[in-house]
């Protein structure tokens, strides 16, 4: 007999519910197989302290009211007029979300471009034409101008050679 099938059988047989032949087989695997013994004794063992737990007393109707009790909540749930039952939760969200909505629409409107309504004519070209020419005049100017004072004497800074005689004191 296979392991599977007599782990499915292993309550069974300690029920005593198995007949002779299966009863038998079940034994002769407990017997030749320690994975499947040891699986026995543990399921065994369970059982035993689950025994020992008090069960508990229901009347005999217990499970048709327990069915009965829970139709009748969810015929309570499915009413039409479940909406006006938390109308005061209803309206805040309905608001908030309202509020959400015209806050995104009046932002969106805030920082989206506005390109598509720019129209860059011949005219603004010949102004940027004007506007570079203009900017290197000024600084073709700017350059000769600076020239009569002549070239600016800007010491080169220290080596790291230097630094490092001056740090010696030498």
């Amino acid at each position: 007999m296979e392991c599977e099938k007599v782990k499915e059988l292993v309550f069974e047989y300690s029920e005593g519910d198995l007949d002779q032949g299966e009863k038998l087989k079940v034994e002769r695997h407990l017997m030749e197989c320690s994975d499947c013994n040891l699986y026995f004794e543990k399921s065994h063992k369970m059982w035993n302290l689950l025994s020992k737990f008090d069960t508990v007393e229901t009347k005999d109707d217990f499970v048709a009211r327990f069915w009965d009790r829970v139709s009748k909540e969810d015929r309570k749930k499915a009413g039409i007029f479940d909406f006006f039952g938390n109308l005061r939760v209803n309206l805040v969200a309905g608001l908030a979300g309202v509020i959400i909505l015209v806050l995104g629409i009046l932002l969106a409107n805030t920082f989206v471009s506005r390109q598509h309504s720019i129209v860059f004519t011949e005219e603004d070209r010949a102004d940027e034409e004007l506007i570079i020419e203009f900017d290197s005049a000024v600084s073709r100017e700017t350059d000769e101008l600076l020239d009569v004072y002549g070239a600016w004497d800007v010491p080169e800074p220290p080596s790291n050679d230097e630094k490092i005689d001056e740090n010696k004191g030498g």
